[in-house]
């Protein structure tokens, strides 16, 4: 969903003497492809990847998130706004997986996902979200397109 913030200015009976728009999409560098895990923290200490296991994030253009986090699906609704990323209202389908590790990464994936405010790409493409004190919490590389 874009965001459009239009000012209008009205002379005297109501002829338009000035009309300027700002719109807000999700950057495109965002939405145009899907991104791998590819480090994270909890907790404030790092957190070593399962191997075998893959967790994907994309952004939609509709400010919607979904990924598969090791075992399970996962989305939210999203906004950006000037390097800060908001997520709300997330949900994750509840299948059991083996071995318990699996399970184990992926709740701290989503809890530290749930920390995330801000987000930058940097010049190598990798995404990189940080918490509210600037630590880095997840790092993305971007999925080539199949």
């Amino acid at each position: 969903m874009a965001v459009a913030i239009v000012l209008l200015i009205l002379g005297v009976g109501g002829t338009l003497l000035l009309a300027h728009g700002v719109s807000q999409s999700p950057p495109a560098s965002l939405t145009q492809h899907s991104w791998k895990l590819k480090a994270f923290t909890f907790g404030g200490h790092p957190e070593a990847l399962l191997p075998k296991v893959s967790i994907t994030l994309t952004f939609m253009g509709q400010n919607q998130i979904s990924g598969e986090d090791g075992c399970n699906s996962y989305g939210a609704n999203y906004t950006v706004s000037q390097g800060r990323l908001h997520l709300d209202h997330s949900y994750e389908t509840l299948v059991a997986c083996l071995p318990a590790s699996v399970m184990q990464q992926e709740g701290n994936y989503i809890q530290a996902l749930e920390q995330v405010t801000t987000y930058e790409i940097g010049p190598t493409g990798l995404l990189t979200l940080r918490d509210d004190s600037g630590q880095v919490v997840l790092q993305y590389s971007p999925v080539p397109p199949a």
